[in-house]
């Protein structure tokens, strides 16, 4: 390894070594637990805050039953993340004959889709991806920087619900921390390059 490119990297990965014990590994930290919920739009049920309190109804529950309810696609609901998160997947409990589409967005800026949830056909509230096992994520191809996310209804019967929404990922401090890492890895390329051109020009 390069004498500049080791002085820059070796304190770097003890500290990595210290702070992510668990780099490497599938994280599974419900990063959206206790997350304030905002709604745009007219809904009724119970308060907004159960979206997010990590617990799933029993399935069929009846969808106007312990849910955040509303009629028609105009009204969406956004969960604001402590800060920007490294997301790598989802879960959604809603109404199971309806269709839902999640977005997620960094810094105020323009809503992305990250997951259009499928409906389910049978009858009450169904956990997505897998109503049978609601500790599967649905995982997302490639993960994504956000601080914000929202759901809307995207298509159904006109009746809507959720009752719980999840969120995978790696929490802001060691987001902060992987970001931090890949800076000095720039500086460290272009000290080397710097030299090889001084040695070039000598």
């Amino acid at each position: 390894m390069n004498s500049t490119v080791a002085r820059l990297f070796l304190p770097l990965f003890a500290l990595a070594h210290a702070l992510l014990p668990l780099q490497g590994q599938t994280i599974t930290t419900n990063i959206a637990l206790g997350t304030a919920v905002t709604a745009s739009g007219p809904w009724s049920g119970v308060s907004l805050s159960t979206i997010t309190d990590g617990t799933f109804l029993p399935t069929t529950t009846h969808w106007q039953s312990g849910t955040v309810w509303w009629n028609g696609t105009g009204t969406s609901f956004t969960v604001a993340l402590t800060g920007a998160n490294q997301i790598t997947g989802l879960k959604l409990q809603a109404d199971d004959n309806d269709t839902y589409r999640i977005e997620y967005s960094l810094g105020g800026g323009s809503w992305t889709t990250a997951w259009d949830v499928p409906t389910l056909g049978w009858t009450g509230m169904f956990t997505r991806p897998n109503y049978q096992d609601e500790t599967q994520w649905f995982t997302l191809t490639t993960p994504i920087l956000a601080d914000s996310l929202r759901i809307t209804a995207t298509g159904g019967d006109n009746s809507y619900a959720i009752s719980e929404f999840q969120v995978q990922g790696i929490p802001e401090a060691e987001t902060g921390m992987l970001l931090l890492l890949g800076l000095p890895a720039l500086f460290a390329v272009r000290a080397v390059r710097s030299r090889k051109d001084r040695s070039r020009a000598a």
